[in-house]
């Protein structure tokens, strides 16, 4: 059941929202897999194994929400494309917190017909992009819009869950890769703490983004750390500015979690705290370690306007294979035309 789960039951669901700001009345435009809307056809009481990926311009926050909560049984199976440290999540979650650009999967299972709406704080008749239809064998009773039908089938004969066991119900705890441990371990020592503050203003009181008050700057690192080091850091002001780190991931240790999709102990490539959420640090304490690449660690606002005004820097991570190399020299884009 379990691997019928993982394999045959996939659903993949691609939301992208854009609009120009500079039009005197600029009007989103959404699409679910490339389309305007899009219609499933389930099987009552199956699992599938549904993997969302969002991107959506100019917004921090966004959300999935299934409409009515209780038509479907909606549990996180992973985030930003790692599994959770126990599968499936304890709760049901039929609006999930999504950031500008990330990814969640999840264990669905529908007893009723639902919509799914993608939005940025509020359900609107334009959110509206998934419409669940549930029946049995996944035959449709109604017709479906020309371009927009997809139906997947179940057979009784392969049974689905997300459970290690189907009949009691009992999660299972994945295998991480190496450079994925347990970081909160106590008996994982950190070796230097640090702090990152998204700023929408400069010292002098000039408005204007940054990354601890740096601009960006190909020449001149933000901070310096070693190969194989453990760094703690708190991640503030990031409501409003999505914090992206590449190469190595971020295990939240803020105790109580960041809010929204955003638990302690969890894996994340991008951070966002969520604006009603309080915390101890006043920001968002993760953990991460830097395994296997030296060299250049670009951080940055995942807000593509924001990364563009300069609100990007980098890490030099020193020793090891990679220490020293440089990007490839700028060039103008009638260069590769």
């Amino acid at each position: 059941h379990l691997a019928n789960f993982l394999t045959n039951n996939e659903i993949l669901l691609q939301f992208s929202s854009m609009y120009n700001k500079v039009l005197p009345n600029p009007v989103r435009s959404n699409k679910i897999n490339g389309l305007e809307s899009l219609d499933l056809n389930l099987v009552p009481g199956t699992h599938y194994y549904f993997r969302v990926s969002s991107v959506v311009y100019a917004e921090s926050v966004n959300y999935m929400e299934f409409d009515p909560s209780d038509a479907c049984d909606v549990r996180v199976v992973a985030y930003d494309g790692v599994y959770r440290s126990e599968i499936p999540g304890p709760k049901h979650t039929p609006k999930h917190m999504m950031t500008v650009s990330s990814r969640a999967d999840f264990a669905v299972q529908c007893s009723q017909d639902a919509d799914i709406h993608f939005h940025q704080g509020k359900k609107t008749s334009l959110s509206k992009m998934v419409t669940i239809r549930v029946n049995e064998g996944g035959a449709s009773s109604k017709t479906p819009t020309k371009g927009r039908h997809v139906s997947m089938l179940q057979s009784t004969a392969l049974p689905s869950s997300p459970y290690w066991d189907a009949k009691t119900e009992s999660t299972w705890k994945p295998r991480r890769p190496y450079y994925m441990p347990d970081l909160s371990d106590p008996t994982n020592l950190v070796d230097e703490y640090w702090h990152v503050s998204m700023d929408d203003y400069f010292v002098n009181g000039t408005k204007g983004v940054s990354v601890n008050q740096h601009w960006w700057d190909p020449e001149k690192s933000i901070r310096t750390f070693d190969l194989g080091q453990l760094i703690e850091f708190p991640i503030l002001l990031s409501q409003t500015h999505p914090y992206h780190a590449h190469i190595n991931r971020m295990q939240i240790v803020e105790p109580g979690g960041c809010g929204g999709r955003y638990e302690e102990g969890e894996y994340f490539d991008t951070i966002v705290q969520a604006k009603t959420k309080s915390t101890p640090s006043g920001g968002c304490t993760v953990r991460t370690k830097f395994f296997d690449f030296a060299g250049r660690v670009v951080i940055h606002c995942h807000r593509f306007g924001h990364e563009d005004k300069g609100m990007m820097t980098w890490i030099d991570v020193l020793g090891g294979h990679g220490h020293g190399i440089r990007a490839a020299p700028a060039t103008s884009c009638e260069a590769v035309l």
